[in-house]
């Protein structure tokens, strides 16, 4: 059996929100960044405007627009 690795996305619009709920679905915790608080209904996806929240994700998940990773790395 493979380890639950805690998992980090950083964007939570439709494309995010897709892959966290991929990861939880097969029972990785997730931390999702998103500039909205809004509550995806799963447990295991905790959804924080704290970048450090996202960081301790041993694989993380970039879900943004190109044009936005400038102001995320500010």
């Amino acid at each position: 059996m493979s380890e639950l690795l805690p998992i980090g996305v950083v964007g939570g619009g439709a494309f995010g929100r897709g892959i966290a709920r991929a990861a939880a679905r097969t029972g990785h915790p997730v931390h999702l960044w998103s500039r909205s608080s809004r509550d995806l209904g799963d447990a295991r996806i905790h959804v924080t405007s704290r970048m450090s929240d996202v960081a301790r994700g041993e694989l993380i998940f970039l879900a943004v627009p190109s044009t936005a990773i400038a102001e995320l790395s500010t």
